[in-house]
């Protein structure tokens, strides 16, 4: 039997963020991050590394208000 991983695939540390996975295998990641709030806002953006077998994402961005932004790795 191989490891089990039981939580979320993407983490940010701001919880007001909507976090989308569009694409991801062993070598690549693409992901959309959407800032519902009326203020800008900065935010980390990683993978859980209890996740194994694709590519990491650990990445700041900023993300205007209202808007989205896609990370693609």
């Amino acid at each position: 039997p191989g490891a089990f991983y039981a939580g979320n695939m993407i983490l940010a540390d701001n919880s007001g963020l909507v976090l989308s996975i569009i694409k991801w295998d062993k070598d690549s990641i693409s992901v959309e991050a959407h800032n519902p709030s009326a203020q800008e806002v900065k935010a980390h953006i990683w993978t859980p590394k209890a996740v194994q077998g694709c590519k990491a994402l650990d990445t700041h961005v900023a993300i205007p208000a209202g808007g989205s932004v896609r990370v693609k790795q």
